[in-house]
């Protein structure tokens, strides 16, 4: 009868990657048997994080690492400038890098343009607020999928610096900035004067500057997804209507649980905007009950969505 010390190391590597939902449970799983160990270790080392010196100086001195490929890597707030270019310099394989450090003012973020890094896919660039913005170097043109999380102001010029150069290779662009900065601006006049069109997904979050959210939108002419990820109020689903494009097909609210006004409003918005290509509305933080209730707003929603093929999610599932 076959047991699970019988599988081919493919499955058991898929099996471990379920049964564990965190690094301390892959850590644990490791240690069962032998069998085990190998591809509980290639799943450990996978995804990687390190928040402090203690943390680096294990990591470059643990020999397994050596023997395994580490394709995602963290770099916390804890780490000075040398120790993360070590850890870097560590990882040559790396297809997404998570920079939570204000890494951009020397030697660290010099190492993302080092061939050894021309196969990164995805990078994720943090600000602080009580650090001076030096964005003079760009992202390396491999990068298809770039977050930003801004606590600081940057300007159209910074903006430029870091994007220009992945112009033709940007895919997905996530934007989280405080949101009483005058950052989305920049964004947008600089994609209204130099148009991303190979940019198909843009992710909103933190930022409340509503009104800089269309000429962002509009200045992406591939765009096909757009989600929001702020606590919703109705000025933000209100505007949604001036950010409708052609080409969109999914909106997603998520983080944002729409009240009964809300989604009355968003019908109105699916009804009379510029939205024929749009087949999926994610409202996955709002539950079902919001649409079963006495208001009609759910409903006539829900009959607009029916008509135009445009199918639904909710916190329980599709509707």
């Amino acid at each position: 009868m076959a047991t699970i010390h019988s599988l081919p190391s493919e499955l058991l590597l898929e099996v471990l990657e379920l049964a564990a939902s965190n690094e301390k449970h892959l850590a644990f799983l490791a240690l069962v048997c032998r069998q085990w160990t190998a591809p509980a270790q290639r799943l450990l080392f996978q995804s990687v994080r390190i928040d402090d010196a203690r943390e680096a100086r294990a990591w470059l001195a643990c020999p397994a690492r050596t023997t395994h490929t580490t394709t995602t890597l963290t770099l916390g707030d804890g780490l000075d400038e040398q120790t993360g270019s070590d850890v870097l310099d560590s990882c040559p394989d790396l297809l997404r890098l998570n920079l939570e450090i204000p890494y951009l003012k020397g030697g660290g973020y010099h190492r993302l343009t080092r061939v050894h890094l021309k196969g990164l896919k995805a990078l994720l660039l943090m600000y602080p607020e009580d650090f001076p913005v030096v964005a003079d170097r760009p992202i390396p043109q491999s990068v298809v999928h770039l977050s930003v999380w801004a606590d600081n102001n940057l300007s159209t010029s910074q903006i430029q610096n870091i994007l220009l150069p992945s112009q033709d290779s940007l895919k997905v662009l996530e934007l989280h900035l405080a949101r009483h900065l005058p950052t989305l601006a920049g964004f947008a006049t600089f994609f209204s004067s130099v148009p991303f069109s190979h940019v198909r997904s843009l992710v909103l979050g933190r930022s409340y500057a509503y009104r800089e959210w269309p000429a962002l939108t509009k200045s992406l002419p591939s765009l096909t997804s757009l989600e929001i990820r702020v606590h919703q109020n109705t000025e933000g689903v209100t505007v949604v209507g001036a950010c409708a494009t052609p080409t969109l097909e999914t909106l997603s609210f998520t983080e944002s649980y729409l009240w009964e006004d809300d989604i009355d409003e968003l019908g109105r918005i699916i009804k009379l905007s510029n939205l024929e290509g749009l087949r999926r509305l994610n409202l996955l933080d709002t539950p079902k009950e919001a649409f079963d209730g006495p208001a009609v707003g759910g409903l006539a929603l829900l009959e607009e969505c029916e008509k135009r093929g445009i199918v639904v999610y909710c916190k329980c599932g599709y509707l």
